[in-house]
């Protein structure tokens, strides 16, 4: 009896890992879930909106450029570190789906050991290659003290951006998509009045948004910590938990390092458009860096919903409910063409009016941000199609695939039509804008190509 009671809390235990999503309607969770991923997004991009408005509005375009280019390489080392997090998404939404609690704390507390080793090395790395790097994309003179201080700043940061990720990770892993909104919210809103305080009151310029950046962070890693320690049941703070298993080591690696690298490709081929656009001037760079803020902001119903889907896909696959996971497909591309198509009108419609807010009235910026995102635009349609597959594809731990599409958009397509059209045609910054739903049309081939060999079957949380 004894065994069978032992059997029995076992089970229990694990029944309460996390929240299934292999059960009930697909469109429903598929909207419950997805929506904390799109809130928590749009404030993360609302806040870092705010970093660079309030720069421009106080400091001009010069300061905001500085924020803008500055931000875009921080920015590209933390994809990095999120491309590895979505190996511990993978593997621990799979354990849920299957019941396989002891593998899920494992997999956390690994998790949060390797990237605080991640952490030191990569500030050690940044701070080193901040200014070769601010070289490279030809940053305007007019900005670049700015935007290097504000870079080394941040780096200071690093630890709490990648053990908050990691924790953010592990809990939309186990169905919880609702905790990191909140902790996101908190920071978020921390950072928009540290900003104000910084920026504004205490005249810091691009350092102070710097600064309120790294405090945010610090907040939004301590109070996301406390909860996965105190509240969580998913996972207890012991010795034997927080250290390097090397089985989940590898298949994080194995998962992860794709999706790190498709990140880090996609950080790459957009720094090269940045460099191309720093050709034309601090005017040119502020309106992209600020027309860039939009477009990430447009595009988050389809992103949530890549992160939603890679979720609910992975327990679905754990569960080996194959036919569902699909159905989370279909249902995932038509509800971000629900949002997709109204925000593609409305570009096309609206933008010099919308540019002419964000810049403050800057005749220069307006025109170069207006050429941006009217070139850019259509990507707002294609990413509903393409970023659906991508998640589908992620959550079944076949992530290769999407790093070949990712190596087709980012090295193939991007850069190079980029060039030709700027360049050789003599498009500029239009030309530039235009590349980018080019390459997303191309990758996203590649990807629904794979989906219909029926490969994404096969298991992928065995190390061979």
């Amino acid at each position: 009896s004894d065994v069978c009671s032992s059997d029995l809390e076992k089970e229990f235990h694990l029944m309460q890992i996390g929240h299934s999503l292999t059960e009930g309607s697909v469109r429903r969770q598929l909207i419950l879930f997805s929506f904390p991923f799109f809130l928590s997004s749009l404030i993360q991009n609302l806040y870092m909106t705010a970093d660079m408005l309030i720069v421009q509005w106080v400091n001009g375009a010069a300061g905001s450029s500085a924020v803008g280019i500055g931000g875009e390489i921080v920015s590209a080392f933390t994809f990095l570190i999120i491309g590895f997090a979505s190996g511990g998404t993978v593997l621990i939404s799979q354990y849920v789906g299957a019941r396989r609690g002891e593998d899920v704390e494992q997999t956390i507390g690994t998790l949060l050991t390797l990237f605080a080793l991640a952490a030191v090395f990569m500030t050690a790395v940044m701070y080193i290659a901040a200014r070769p790097f601010l070289v490279l994309l030809r940053t305007p003179a007019e900005s670049f003290e700015n935007a290097c201080s504000y870079m080394q700043i941040c780096m200071l940061g690093n630890f709490f951006v990648f053990e908050y990720n990691a924790i953010s990770s592990v809990l939309n892993g186990t169905g919880d998509s609702k905790r990191p909104l909140i902790f996101v919210t908190i920071s978020g809103t921390l950072n928009v009045f540290l900003d104000l305080l910084f920026v504004a009151g205490f005249k810091m310029g691009p350092n102070g948004s710097a600064w309120a950046t790294v405090l945010s962070q610090a907040v939004s890693f301590v109070i996301s910590a406390a909860y996965l320690i105190r509240k969580s049941s998913i996972f207890r703070l012991t010795r034997r938990n927080l250290r390097l298993s090397r089985t989940k080591v590898l298949l994080i690696i194995k998962i992860g390092f794709p999706a790190a690298v498709q990140n880090s490709i996609s950080s790459v081929s957009f720094m090269f458009l940045t460099a191309l656009i720093n050709q034309y001037g601090y005017a040119a760079s502020a309106a992209a860096q600020l027309a860039g803020k939009f477009n990430n902001i447009a595009m988050l119903p389809s992103s949530a919903m890549s992160g939603a889907m890679a979720v609910m896909s992975g327990q679905n696959i754990g569960a080996r409910k194959y036919e569902r996971a699909l159905s989370c497909l279909k249902e995932g591309i038509g509800l971000s063409l629900i949002v997709g198509i109204p925000l593609f009108l409305a570009s096309i419609s609206f933008t010099p009016q919308f540019m002419s807010i964000l810049a403050r009235g800057e005749p220069e910026v307006i025109r170069y941000g207006t050429l941006y995102i009217r070139g850019f635009c259509a990507d707002y349609l294609l990413t509903a199609f393409v970023f659906s597959a991508n998640g589908f594809i992620t959550g079944t731990g076949h992530t290769l695939i999407t790093l070949c599409s990712n190596v087709l958009q980012g090295i193939v397509i991007r850069i190079p039509v980029a060039w030709a059209l700027a360049l050789g045609l003599n498009m500029g910054i239009l030309g530039i804008g235009i590349a980018v739903p080019a390459a997303t049309l191309g990758g996203g081939i590649l990807v629904f190509a794979y989906i219909a060999t029926g490969r994404w079957k096969q298991d992928v949380t065995t190390v061979d």
